[in-house]
């Protein structure tokens, strides 16, 4: 004999179910909010982030305030997450009152009511955040280390012409035609430096190569 087939209210209430072991066994925050953004059910995960055991303290109040963050971060986005899911990211206080990057995904429930589940990604930025910091920092040294090593071959070629040609003035005696072999080192080793930092403005390609041990450096050859 079949089973006999289930009604509406059988689907309805089975998806509910559903619904709440889905948000009491997931380990992030989860939320049912409805529009205005007041907390219907919630799970352990938002009792342990506010500091509490009783679900009474999280239960009926406003999921912004909860989270200590800013109320536009949540309510005009409900709606929009009636099409489809909707994930950003706010800036929040949490208990301990320290700054929190919290990724909010909200879904639509049907009935002015919304799923909202809530990640601490505080610790994911911070990684990102020095892990960018560290590459920009092996960016810069490279960039110097390129520069002082090309630029000041340049720099010691015109320095050294220099002081050899104001040498030979003081002395009263001037070969023009040293005079203008020194003028032209002066100014192609200037002019080296010159496009070098061109080059190093206009970097597109982070391509290094092998200077010191431990060490590498821009290539800004052509």
């Amino acid at each position: 004999m079949e089973p006999a087939p289930e009604s509406v209210e059988d689907v309805i209430a089975r998806a509910k179910r559903e619904l709440q072991r889905m948000i009491d066994t997931n380990p992030d925050i989860m939320l049912l909010v409805d529009s205005s953004g007041t907390v219907l059910r919630t799970n352990r995960a938002l009792l342990d982030a506010i500091g509490t055991k009783d679900y009474a303290d999280a239960v009926g109040q406003r999921a912004d305030r909860l989270l200590a963050c800013a109320e536009a971060d949540l309510l005009p986005r409900l709606r929009g997450a009636e099409t489809g899911p909707r994930t950003f990211e706010v800036d929040a206080g949490m208990r301990d009152g320290a700054g929190h990057a919290l990724r909010l995904t909200m879904i639509g429930a049907g009935a002015d009511t919304w799923v909202l589940m809530v990640r601490d990604v505080t610790g994911e930025k911070s990684a990102a955040a020095k892990l960018e910091k560290s590459h920009k920092r092996e960016a810069v040294q490279a960039l110097a280390g390129a520069l002082m090593h090309h630029a000041n071959q340049a720099l010691t070629v015109i320095m050294v012409t220099a002081s050899l040609l104001r040498m030979e003035l003081e002395k009263g005696v001037v070969d023009q035609e040293k005079l203008k072999a020194a003028m032209r080192s002066i100014v192609d080793n200037a002019t080296r430096v010159s496009v070098l930092i061109q080059r190093a403005e206009s970097q597109t390609d982070y391509v290094t190569e092998p200077y010191l041990e431990g060490l590498d450096i821009l290539n800004l050859e052509p």
